[in-house]
């Protein structure tokens, strides 16, 4: 056959089969058998998931017996040293480091199995063709025994991966990711760091993205993120010289605001929970680190301003091209309402190309209730934030390189029905042409803009 096709066309019909992989596993395996070529193309398809179908003993060991069935897979396949092991083809791993072995009562055989499979996973060069290799790994608690921990710090140092997710773990090594090669980090959940430090000279970790989510990261302060990935070395001035992509779900207002004043490369910028934002101030550990980089580099920078304004500058985010902002607010004295002047200020943002809001906006209404298109009417503070978006972001001063749009308006009303059954009022058929068509100036500046609107009751009280 090669003599008559070129072989790019050959690779490409390979490829077409081997994507049929799950309807025609024989041909999958005669594929295999072609050449060694075809044969990681073949089995990159066929083991693209593994699933153990022997049941465990116990039903409570369902994790254990899968840990012991893929080291034991590893194990076997350095039986055959002219194939590829099933454990080169992982690109993404995720572990759960569970109770019943974190605390490792000496070296059982869960812990033996674990560190198989953690000393050959990420260690292929073959690895290097896939643009993420991902370990998420979920901890109750950092296992104590100490060649657990020392498989651990290995894989995440001295391996090609590249992505890391870390879930929940109660005291995460403050140091797990220095000198390695982490380009992608995301944290979820509620970190607990355990400051000793076991590992010195280290240059910071050059992180591409990093994502902060979950609702209880607010315990996670920016020295915590200073030690995490540049070390002990505090005054750092390179620190954040490589991220481009930025993720947070601001539960914390001082490490929202530290972090992203603190880039100088952003592109992308996501912030979740925006309302907590809406008045902050810098931090005493960034206000230190900025004058570190002013006497090293002579820059300038801003300090606070004291009236309670956010603190974010996005007018120095000189390369940033996309932006997502969600946020939520109940309409009533004691949330004021939004502006987005003082949010984003009025310097021009040249690169941003792409805007994204998330709005969510929540109001009470007592019975008797008026017909939906007299709350409408009554919706003052809704139209009136909507029509401050609308404003600003049509502006083209500000925003003259913007070239899409998207709005997601929640309209929320929490119903009090006064210990009688009635009928809870429906706003979609009136409210819907209004807010679909909200955004008219946007529109007209920029053609099209997507708003997607919705609306949701419930009771309250």
């Amino acid at each position: 056959m090669s003599g008559f096709l070129p072989i790019e066309i050959i690779d490409y019909i390979i490829q077409l089969a081997v994507q049929e992989s799950p309807s025609h596993p024989n041909g999958t395996s005669s594929i295999a058998l072609l050449s060694h070529h075809y044969r990681t193309v073949a089995h990159t398809a066929t083991f693209s998931s593994v699933m153990f179908l022997e049941k465990p003993p116990r039903r409570k060991e369902g994790d254990m017996h899968r840990i012991h069935g893929l080291a034991s897979l590893i194990t076997d396949s350095r039986q055959f040293p002219t194939l590829r092991g099933l454990h080169t083809f992982i690109s993404s791993f995720s572990l759960k480091l569970s109770s019943y072995y974190g605390s490792m009562r000496g070296m059982s055989e869960v812990s033996r199995s674990l560190i198989i499979i953690i000393n050959n996973l990420f260690r292929d060069a073959a690895m290097l063709s896939v643009p993420l290799r991902t370990l998420k790994l979920e901890a109750c608690t950092w296992p104590e025994d100490a060649a657990l921990d020392v498989a651990l710090r290995s894989l995440i140092t001295a391996s090609y991966l590249n992505n890391l997710h870390v879930s929940d773990p109660s005291y995460l090594p403050v140091d797990i990711i220095l000198g390695s090669n982490i380009e992608h980090l995301t944290f979820h959940g509620s970190i607990f760091l355990d400051r000793r430090f076991y590992t010195e000279g280290y240059a910071a970790v050059p992180l591409k993205s990093l994502a902060i989510t979950g609702g209880y990261a607010s315990n996670m302060a920016f020295e915590d993120m200073i030690l995490i990935i540049g070390g002990q070395d505090l005054t750092a001035h390179h620190m954040f010289c490589h991220l481009t992509t930025l993720s947070i779900t601001v539960t914390s207002p001082d490490l929202a605001a530290d972090l992203v004043n603190s880039t100088k490369t952003l592109e992308s910028l996501t912030l979740r929970k925006a309302e907590c934002l809406f008045s902050c101030t810098l931090s005493l550990a960034l206000t230190i680190w900025l004058i570190c980089c002013v006497r090293m580099n002579g820059s300038k920078f801003i300090a606070g301003d004291e009236d309670g304004t956010p603190r974010i500058y996005f007018a120095y985010l000189s390369h940033l091209k996309e932006l997502n902002i969600a946020y939520s607010r109940t309409i009533d004295n004691d949330n004021p309402q939004m502006s987005p002047v003082a949010f984003l200020g009025q310097e021009a943002l040249p690169l941003l190309e792409r805007f994204a809001l998330d709005i969510t906006m929540t109001s009470y209404l007592h019975a008797p209730f008026p017909s939906p298109d007299d709350d409408l009417v009554a919706a003052v503070q809704e139209r009136q934030e909507i029509s401050q978006w609308d404003e600003h972001l049509s502006s083209p001063t500000i925003f003259y390189n913007l070239k899409t749009v998207s709005v997601k308006l929640m309209v929320r009303r929490l119903v009090y029905f006064y210990g009688e059954d009635q009928w809870y009022p429906s706003w979609d058929i009136a409210w819907s042409p209004y807010f679909t068509a909200a955004f008219p100036m946007s529109k007209g500046a920029y053609g099209d803009v997507t708003v997607a609107y919705s609306s949701a009751w419930a009771v309250a009280g």
